[in-house]
């Protein structure tokens, strides 16, 4: 080796060093794609990565630019002969739907499992359940809470030579993604006992790998260690703040504070895989030396990730600045992609139109939450992208083929809005409305701190939060479903004492009115207060034990005040004179 190494190589080094492999393992990616002859950075990566599979391709590599490297022959001796992964066991039976790797025809149009096969699925130990989202710490996952064990449908044979071939998309759509990374020039190749699963992917995708990607199969433990050392301090900030949101909100105990470590070891135990476009590596939780069959609906997920991120950048979905309700849109979009896309491989759970029964499986997970002290309303929100995003893609899809669904990566959703009504996404004229909260100047606030400075919770969290407290399912989306848009904004003071201001927009003064009847409900449950309610008031107060609120309509606007702190309500409606 000669020459001065590059200052990611440099910085890499420096991070190891100091006990941060998942750092260095970033500046050694970004070395690479700088110069991918950099024999330092190869070399160094091979003590990073995890697996003996990808340390032996850092070590091959260092040698094909520079043959006479004594310390990457040295471990290459260390490791060993390279074994042959075994597949997982075929079934005894055969399977007539499993199609063969690499099919030259295209992708059939997906539709239903037969029933039998829907037996079959269900026949295991448990099937796959979303709980907890975890898009604060800049992942895509799929989190379970029972993983199924066993799966009828066994692992197709691999076939001779490399899986992830340089490719191109289907000449009928040309991607032009926004600051995505420049991809390098030819994609290493999956593990073998994960080949078939990538082929699954990109078939049932319809999307060609353009880029390559790490893989890690990894036990438990070490995913728990990624998320400790990944969550950084801006994620902190945002969970202690949608902590604190849904804590006003009433979704979330009000003694029980944000405890990050408890979040994680429940995430961890849960997590099923994730992929990270930061670092560009799919990690999957393995519970052996090889996949498992009720693993690969994992792999096939969380592959199809990183092929859209190849050709679309989730980081722009990531990293963007939005609102709660913006955020769920974008990730709808790219979860609900990943799981339709498995859902029409042989190994899925559901089928391509599963996902009603998919969120119903999703609320075995409501126990897990209560004994956090967490509403199932929580869960839902954090499900939606995967349930509601399942079917708002499969929609596009139906009505374009997935060159619509490419399509909507320039074009991501604005609103959950969007994703519940796909004909107002289609039609590209129905944006949220912009509102704005005045400023709070009354003495009281003086010892709050501000919670939320700027939100919007957008037409699912509102049908969520009412249905919390009403209990009416059906009721509570149709009072959200003329929503046109809102703001939000929390305080909490030091004793614990919180407040909330909501404003809402509504497509027709009709549609406010609608909204009305459950929104006191719910402020009559919050707060203990019984005031008389009818069809034509236009402002209500509730004076209860457990707090203060007041309702009132203008127009076809809507405006909620909640405090915990008697007095305080008065002195925040000041601020709202047209109400």
């Amino acid at each position: 080796m000669s020459g001065t190494p590059s200052i990611y190589t440099q910085k890499g080094i420096a991070a190891l060093k100091a006990g941060n492999s998942n750092l260095a393992r970033q500046f050694f990616d970004a070395a690479l794609d700088e110069n991918p002859n950099d024999e330092l950075a190869w070399l160094w990566l091979s003590g990073v990565v995890h697996t003996p599979d990808k340390k032996r391709e850092c070590l091959k590599r260092v040698l094909a630019i520079n043959p006479n490297n004594a310390a990457a022959k040295r471990g290459l001796d260390i490791l060993g002969p390279e074994p042959v992964a075994p597949l997982a066991p075929f079934p005894a039976e055969p399977v007539e739907s499993a199609t063969p790797p690499m099919a030259a025809k295209p992708v059939e149009p997906a539709r239903p499992l037969p029933q039998s096969r829907r037996e079959r699925k269900r026949g295991g130990q448990g099937a796959i359940l979303i709980v907890l989202g975890i898009g604060v710490i800049g992942v895509f996952g799929l989190l379970v809470v029972a993983l199924a064990s066993q799966s009828r449908a066994g692992l197709p044979a691999a076939q001779g030579g490399p899986i992830v071939t340089p490719g191109r998309p289907p000449p009928t759509w040309t991607p032009t993604p926004t600051g995505a990374p420049t991809p390098t020039p030819t994609p290493r190749a999956a593990p073998t006992q994960l080949q078939p699963l990538v082929e699954a992917a990109i078939r049932a995708r319809e999307l060609e790998p353009i880029a390559s990607i790490h893989y890690v199969l990894s036990a438990q433990f070490d995913i728990d260690l990624y998320l400790r050392n990944d969550i950084d301090a801006q994620s902190v900030v945002l969970a202690n703040t949608f902590w604190d949101e849904m804590r006003a909100l009433g979704l979330v105990d009000f003694e029980l504070e944000y405890d990050r470590q408890r979040i994680i070891d429940l995430t961890s135990r849960q997590l099923a895989g994730f992929y990270s476009p930061t670092d560009k590596t799919l990690y999957a939780v393995t519970r052996s030396s090889r996949v498992d069959p009720g693993e690969y609906v994992v792999i096939v997920h969380e592959y199809v990730h990183a092929l859209t991120d190849m050709h679309f950048d989730l980081s722009r979905l990531l990293y963007a600045e939005r609102t709660t309700d913006s955020d769920l849109a974008a990730r709808a979009l790219a979860e609900g992609d990943a799981t339709l896309a498995e859902n029409s491989t042989p190994w899925a759970y559901y089928g391509p139109e599963g996902w009603d029964q998919y969120g119903r499986d999703a609320r075995g997970a409501v126990p897990l939450y209560r004994q956090l002290g967490i509403s199932s309303a929580f869960l839902f929100i954090q499900s939606f992208p995967y349930v509601e995003g399942w079917e708002f893609v499969w929609m596009l899809r139906e009505n374009g083929g997935w060159e619509a669904v490419n399509r909507a990566y320039d074009r991501i959703p604005a609103s959950t809005e969007q994703i519940l009504h796909p004909d107002r996404y289609s039609a590209g004229n129905d944006l949220p409305r912009a509102l704005t909260l005045p400023e709070v100047e009354a003495p009281s606030i003086a010892g709050y701190d501000q919670v939320v400075a700027s939100d919007t919770l957008g037409e699912f969290v509102l049908s969520v939060l009412l249905d919390e407290f009403i209990r009416d399912e059906s009721r509570a989306r149709q009072a959200a479903a003329g929503w046109g848009g809102d703001a939000f904004r929390a305080w909490t003071d030091r004793f614990g004492n919180q407040a909330y201001v909501l404003l809402t927009a509504w497509d027709t003064e009709e549609d406010a009115r609608e909204f009305i009847s459950p929104a006191a409900e719910m402020l009559s449950i919050r707060t203990g207060a019984r005031p008389p309610i009818g069809p034509d008031v236009e402002a209500i107060y509730f004076d209860g034990e457990q707090g203060q609120a007041y309702l009132s309509r203008n127009g076809d606007q809507v405006l909620i005040l909640w405090s915990s702190k008697t007095g305080l309500r008065e002195e925040i409606l000041a601020a709202f004179p047209d109400f």
